[in-house]
C-alpha cells in the first residue's frame, strides 16, 4: 500500500491517465453488454408473446421471422388432432408502411385468432379487439391513439387498445388485428409476382386461406421432442421448438448488426 501511495505522488498525471483509460474501457464493455441485451430482448418479444411450445411453418423454412413461410390455415386443425398438443392457433406477420399524419408510418402487423394461442396481448390502455373485422391493437410508439382510424391497406381500422410495448426483431412497433383483416392486408402489401405465385400454388386446392406459421401449445405430459419429429415427417410442414426459434431469431440479429 505504501508503495502504490508513493508511486501515485511520484507520477499522479500517469495515475489520473490510467484511471480515466480502464474507467472509458469499463464504460465501454457495460455499454456493448446493455446494447446486446436490449437487441436480444427486443428481439425475442415476440417469441415471448406468443408462448409456443412448437412453431409449425412451411416445409424446409427456419420460421416466420426468418425466412417467408405460407401454410393453409388448415393446418391448424390437422396439428391440433396431433396426441399431445392442447391448442394451436393460426398467425400472420406482416410489415407495412402507410400514410399517417402526413407521414409514412412502417410497423409491424400481427394478425391472430382471438382466443386461440398467438392471440393473447398485454394492454396499458383500452380493451382487446371485439369484433371480426376493423379493430385493432397498437404500440404506443406508433403515434396511434385510442379511437383513432388509420387506413391500412384498402380498409379503415379503429384503435380500440394500446399495448404494452411490444416490437419486431427489426425494431419496428406491432400493430394487432384479427387474422382475416390481417390475411387481407398481406394480400394488398404483397407484390404482383408473389399474387401470380400464391394462385398457382393454391388454385389447386381451391384456397387463398393462407398463414405465416402455427403457433402449438403442448399438454403437460406430452413428449416435445416426439411432436416435433412427428411433424417434421409431414414433408410439407416443419415443426422447431421455442428454443430452437429464439437461437435462429437471436443468431439473426446479431450477424444483421455485425
Amino acid at each position: 500500500m505504501n508503495l502504490a501511495w508513493r508511486d501515485i505522488r511520484h507520477s499522479p498525471g500517469r495515475f489520473i491517465l490510467t484511471c480515466l483509460g480502464l474507467s472509458l474501457l469499463l464504460g465501454v464493455v457495460m455499454g456493448m453488454t446493455a446494447i446486446y441485451r436490449g437487441l436480444v430482448a427486443e428481439a425475442l418479444g415476440l417469441i415471448d408473446v406468443a408462448q409456443a411450445d412448437v412453431w409449425v411453418v412451411e416445409g424446409g423454412k427456419r420460421g416466420p421471422f426468418a425466412e417467408s413461410s405460407r401454410i393453409p390455415r388448415d393446418t391448424r386443425d390437422a396439428v391440433l388432432a396431433h396426441w399431445g398438443v392442447a391448442s394451436a392457433g393460426g398467425v400472420v406477420y406482416q410489415s407495412v408502411e402507410i400514410p399517417h399524419r402526413g407521414e409514412i408510418l412502417r410497423a409491424f402487423v400481427i394478425g391472430a385468432e382471438i382466443g386461440r394461442p398467438g392471440g393473447d396481448f398485454a394492454l396499458v390502455q383500452g380493451r382487446h379487439i371485439l369484433k371480426s373485422r376493423y379493430e385493432l391493437l397498437a404500440d404506443p410508439r406508433t403515434g396511434l391513439q385510442l379511437a383513432e382510424q388509420v387506413r391500412i391497406g384498402q380498409n379503415a381500422f379503429t384503435v380500440v387498445g394500446l399495448l404494452k410495448e411490444l416490437s419486431s426483431s427489426g425494431g419496428d412497433p406491432v400493430i394487432v388485428m384479427t387474422l382475416r383483416d390481417a390475411q387481407i392486408v398481406q394480400s394488398q402489401f404483397d407484390p404482383s409476382a408473389v399474387h401470380r405465385d400464391a394462385a398457382r400454388q393454391t388454385s389447386a386446392a381451391g384456397s387463398t386461406d393462407l398463414v405465416n406459421a402455427v403457433i402449438v401449445r403442448l399438454a403437460p405430459a406430452s413428449d416435445p421432442e416426439h411432436i416435433i419429429s412427428s411433424i417434421r415427417r409431414w414433408k410439407h410442414l416443419s415443426a422447431i421448438s421455442a428454443a430452437e426459434q429464439a437461437a435462429i431469431l437471436t443468431r439473426s440479429v446479431v450477424d444483421c448488426d455485425r
